[in-house]
């Protein structure tokens, strides 16, 4: 079975305005990506999450959601199969899938004024499932460029909480919905527990440094170099002039098995963010192949930190692009 996914990145204003960041270990591990399933998913959350240190990532059994399954944060030890009995449940757990219910309106956000009317259209079916008037409030944040908006029942039988977060794609205006797993009627010791959780989490999540954002999207950033990851797989993308000739070395180096180049075009630019900024870049466009279970094709552009060198980096051959170019020669 044949994917095509296209991968962009959305950086906003607020991303601009930030710290240089020259100091941020690149090749950290990004709690979120551990957070996140490899292969099931074609985005990811450019966040830090505000959840406890031993909480770690379950996944429910496909036979039970199929494709779009939801992703569970836990706390480490805790399986699917100790959740079946929700009034059961004693630590918060957060379920994390994608969402259409509530779409991102515009690069912009949510526009509240519109999801604040369909309330009472939620609160209806509420009404409906548990055979009583259930009064919701809703508020409207932000995790940096990532608009969030909240919703949580006023009283605690049932006790709902839950939020979507806007993925900042006008494509198809996808969010994200986490909501709060546990029991729907808990007592006050548990209400207490859940209330500290859930609100430290969506005050204290943040939007990752622009550096390891990028990162978070699929691109780790080094001068000369832009490490590529789609899916579980991995290549290395090279751009470097040579001083004594101006001229370039351009090159796309598998990393792992099963995942192949195909260059569009290929064209300079300047870095944007306040990190390398007005730096020299080099624009690769194209698509990654990815084979495995699925064969996945991600249309994307590729932006690496051209480094400029005294004398090229060794690359085989069949991985070198070549050509005459608007900004130069690439050899």
């Amino acid at each position: 079975m044949l994917f095509k996914i296209t991968t962009l990145i959305y950086l906003s204003v607020s991303c601009l305005l930030i710290a240089n960041h020259e100091d941020i270990d690149l090749t950290q591990k990004l709690r979120i990506e551990e957070l996140t399933p490899k292969n099931h998913y074609t985005f990811t959350l450019g966040i830090d999450p505000a959840i406890p240190v031993n909480y770690v990532m379950e996944m429910t059994p496909e036979e039970i959601f199929q494709f779009e399954d939801k992703v569970l944060w836990v706390p480490d030890g805790i399986k699917f199969k100790d959740l079946q009995e929700r009034e059961e449940i004693s630590s918060p757990i957060l379920a994390f899938r994608p969402s259409y219910n509530f779409p991102q309106d515009s690069m912009l956000g949510f526009d509240q004024k519109k999801h604040l009317d369909r309330i009472s259209d939620f609160e209806t079916a509420l009404e409906k499932e548990y055979n009583k008037k259930v009064p919701l409030k809703c508020y409207f944040t932000n995790w940096g460029s990532y608009p969030v908006m909240v919703l949580e029942t006023v009283e605690n039988a049932p006790y709902l909480r839950m939020l979507w977060v806007g993925l900042n794609n006008p494509d198809n205006r996808l969010t994200c919905l986490i909501d709060l797993y546990g029991p729907l009627y808990p007592n006050e010791k548990q209400v207490k527990a859940a209330n500290e959780f859930w609100n430290n989490f969506v005050q204290n999540t943040k939007e990752l440094p622009s550096p390891l954002f990028i990162k978070s999207q699929g691109q780790e950033m080094h001068l000369g170099y832009t490490i590529v990851k789609v899916r579980d797989k991995k290549a290395k993308v090279i751009a470097e002039q040579r001083k004594r000739d101006k001229n370039y070395r351009l090159a796309v180096i598998p990393l792992d098995e099963g995942i192949e180049f195909t260059l569009d075009d290929v064209d300079e630019g300047f870095m944007g963010l306040k990190w390398h900024h007005k730096e020299p870049l080099m624009k690769f466009y194209g698509y990654f192949n990815v084979r495995g279970k699925h064969n996945i094709i991600c249309e994307q552009t590729t932006s690496v930190l051209t480094a400029e060198v005294d004398e090229f980096t060794k690359v085989d051959p069949k991985y070198i692009i070549k050509g005459f170019y608007s900004f130069g020669i690439a050899q």
